[in-house]
């Protein structure tokens, strides 16, 4: 394998894999946020939110490369957003907001790098 592969490969898998860790950090905030009085409803929002995870985490790591870019970003965005208006209403302005405004940053770049580079690739191939 060459070390162009290797290095998309590997990036490509810690992509995944840093997701499913952003996905598994919004949905423990969320846990950890409720404040419920009965043990059923505690153990029966676990079990949803578990199921959650494994749902998303599952398709994921089965979604092709092109696909997953646009996965990726919506969840990274969608959990950035509740992040910031979670942390504004609860907290007030704090210097946590900046990391989430950064991940939303970079999840548009890879995008639109994303679709950039796809473009070139099909005007390459078709000259």
């Amino acid at each position: 394998m060459s070390a162009n592969k290797t290095v998309l490969l590997v990036s490509a898998i810690l992509l995944r894999v840093g997701v499913i860790l952003f996905v598994f950090s919004q949905l423990v905030d969320i846990w950890m946020s409720i404040e419920s009085g009965s043990d059923f409803w505690d153990y029966f929002l676990l079990v949803v939110l578990l199921l959650i995870f494994v749902g998303l985490s599952i398709i994921t790591l089965a979604l092709d490369k092109t696909k997953f870019e646009v996965f990726g970003f919506f969840l990274v965005l969608i959990g950035c957003v509740f992040s910031i208006f979670h942390i504004i209403i609860t907290k007030g302005i704090q210097s946590e907001l900046s990391t989430y405004f950064l991940l939303i940053t970079v999840s548009i770049y890879f995008i639109i790098k994303s679709k950039r580079s796809n473009r070139k690739r099909a005007v390459n191939v078709f000259e």
